[in-house]
């Protein structure tokens, strides 16, 4: 091991032994990393191996890439605690006709670690300090079809602050100048339209990518055009769902090509998510429990668009697809019941750019 190395992992050691002495008073953060994968076409095995910015107990490693015609993409992660590394558990497999995620137990030493469908966990109160993704081309699938590789990490089980009256009173009103609509709640042909939150989402702001102005006006989609995007995210390992946030943005990639990089992250804050509707970046969030003005308790999480703020009251406009029909997706939430609902989702947000 290098010197730098050496220092650099003594002082990541360090900031674990001060955040743990003291962990009641650690803050939500949350860091980003992301590789381009070159060089690789006629290799089957890709390996990255960022350099942490600071201990960690969660990592969200998202990827961008075209899906194979044959054969399939196997995502794998493994991180290091202290100076042991765990072995590597496979998250997910993602193929020309299905794909579906994994649970892995793991220990680095003896902390222990979940990669968990969507996310790798180091339990017990534990930091890493480094990790790394391992990705294999198999049965003809071609690296070369890999892209970009994206990783989120953050102190798990650390809750953004509670926000409070006033917190963004310096805001001015900023909305997105055109958004399409659609309500998973029409899609009555497919059998789990009730559960179809986040491909729903993850449609319309790729629909918003693809064409821009020209989906201004855009109330409502052929079903079978939606269904069958939901259908390339369906998550057919053991979960079964259609919210798995890794699959919805990889295929959102596939569809709108290399010049777009979609990927999960945790934003630090509502300023950031403000910063992107600025721009005319719309997000899309996930929210969880009650929220005044929601269609439901939302208790297993809910997905929409994020589309805009308004200063004036104070409301947080957004593409709710659990409303219907269509035209009435367009939906304004009061700020901090806003805020308190994406706070118990640790502000999950899917961030195309």
């Amino acid at each position: 091991m290098f010197l730098g190395e050496v220092i650099r992992r003594a002082v990541l050691l360090s900031v674990i032994f001060l955040v743990q002495s003291s962990f009641s008073f650690a803050e939500f953060w949350s860091e980003n990393y992301e590789s381009a994968v070159k060089g690789h076409d006629k290799k089957n095995e890709f390996v990255w191996e960022p350099k942490a910015k600071q201990p960690f107990s969660e990592c969200i490693v998202s990827w961008n890439a075209k899906r194979p015609s044959k054969g399939k993409f196997v995502f794998s992660v493994s991180a290091c605690v202290g100076d042991e590394w765990s072995p590597y558990g496979k998250l997910a497999e993602w193929g020309a006709k299905e794909q579906k995620s994994f649970f892995n137990q793991l220990k680095a030493g003896s902390a222990p670690i979940r990669v968990a469908h969507v996310r790798t966990v180091v339990d017990e109160g534990r930091m890493a300090t480094d990790f790394r993704v391992k990705v294999e081309a198999e049965d003809g699938a071609k690296m070369s079809g890999l892209h970009k590789l994206f990783a989120t990490t953050t102190n798990d089980g650390i809750v953004p602050p509670i926000p409070k009256e006033g917190d963004f009173s310096d805001l001015a009103t900023s909305v997105v100048k055109w958004y399409p609509r659609q309500s998973q709640m029409e899609l009555r042909d497919h059998p789990r339209f009730a559960k179809l939150c986040s491909p729903v989402s993850t449609w319309l702001l790729t629909q918003f990518h693809k064409f821009g102005k020209k989906v201004k006006d855009c109330i409502g989609f052929p079903h079978e055009d939606v269904t069958k995007f939901a259908e390339a995210v369906h998550d057919t390992g053991t979960l079964d769902i259609y919210g798995n946030w890794l699959f919805n943005v990889a295929e959102a990639h596939n569809v709108l090509g290399k010049k777009k990089n979609c990927r999960v992250t945790r934003l630090k804050d509502f300023g950031e998510m403000y910063n992107l509707i600025k721009k005319q970046k719309p997000v899309v969030v996930s929210i969880r429990g009650p929220i005044p003005g929601g269609i439901t308790d939302y208790a297993g999480g809910h997905l929409l668009s994020v589309i805009g703020f308004s200063k004036e009251h104070q409301r947080v406009i957004c593409i709710d697809p659990g409303f219907r029909p269509s035209k009435k997706t367009l939906h304004g939430y009061q700020l901090l019941d806003f805020l308190k609902a994406w706070r118990r989702s640790r502000h999950l947000t899917y961030l195309f750019s």
